[in-house]
């Protein structure tokens, strides 16, 4: 499923690359400077939520219909409509995160559970806007049953490359060529403006997968293509385990017209009831 997603991401962000990008960080500039004016915390992140959410949502349809995203969409959901519910869900579900995360010495690890779990509250509290704000993290935990592991590893293979390059980088920078050094910073620089959108593009992926799962789909991401069994028609053939066994040759019979016994096509004479053929 992994596969699956990393592929289609690509092929979708391949299409007008440059213009989801400067979406992207349009979006991550307003919340930054709602977060820089802001006043009170009660206030910035309540828009932060909300700023994050219609991000979320904007990439939910790139990935769905290839929809280019528009800077003017940003303040969409600033409505009476969605506003409170948006904000509403988001905060009650990073409450309980953070109430996980105070449990001593495990709470870290149920904290990271839990925001995978709640990782569709963004697009639920838009598009299921029937469900109470302090129920939508329930439906997310629903959805994300079997597939948070899944979702964990996608992230753990973008960050893990990331540290491999780095270091990789870093050791020839140290070792080879000051070229290196350079070259790490040039590629600090593209993971930290690129990362963000592949990620939040594959989450979305996710969610839209997840949200239309059928038995079929599902059959068909757990299951691999079968061989076809030996033998293959047409060309060469490779010969089973332990070669060719010749199968015996079985020496042509006939059956008695009197009394059904199984007579060798050679003779003459039934050798049970003794009828001459």
């Amino acid at each position: 499923m992994i596969s699956y997603i990393y592929s289609k991401v690509l092929s979708v962000l391949r299409d007008r690359p440059a213009k989801v990008w400067g979406v992207t960080l349009f979006y991550g500039l307003v919340s930054a400077l709602a977060a820089t004016l802001g006043v009170l915390p009660i206030i910035t992140m309540p828009v932060a939520y909300v700023l994050g959410t219609t991000l979320s949502l904007t990439l939910l349809a790139k990935y769905r219909t290839g929809t280019d995203p528009k800077c003017k969409d940003a303040f969409r959901y600033f409505t009476k409509e969605h506003f409170l519910h948006i904000a509403g869900a988001n905060a009650y579900a990073e409450l309980w995160v953070l109430i996980w995360c105070l449990i001593p010495i495990v709470g870290p690890i149920f904290a990271v559970i839990r925001t995978y779990e709640y990782a569709f509250v963004p697009f639920l509290s838009v598009e299921e806007p029937d469900i109470k704000a302090t129920e939508v993290k329930d439906r997310s935990s629903q959805m994300t049953n079997g597939y948070k592991g899944k979702m964990f590893l996608a992230d753990l293979i973008v960050v893990g490359i990331f540290v491999v390059v780095s270091m990789l980088l870093t050791f020839l920078g140290a070792r080879v060529a000051r070229f290196f050094i350079f070259l790490y910073l040039l590629w600090l620089v593209a993971f930290c403006l690129l990362a963000p959108l592949f990620m939040g593009m594959v989450r979305a992926a996710f969610y839209e997968e997840v949200s239309t799962m059928t038995e079929e789909k599902y059959m068909s991401f757990i299951q691999k293509p079968a061989r076809p069994a030996y033998p293959q028609q047409g060309g060469y053939q490779q010969p089973p385990q332990g070669g060719y066994q010749q199968q015996p040759q079985q020496a042509p019979v006939k059956v008695c017209p009197n009394c059904g016994a199984t007579v060798d096509a050679a003779s003459q004479f039934c050798p049970k009831c003794g009828t001459r053929f």
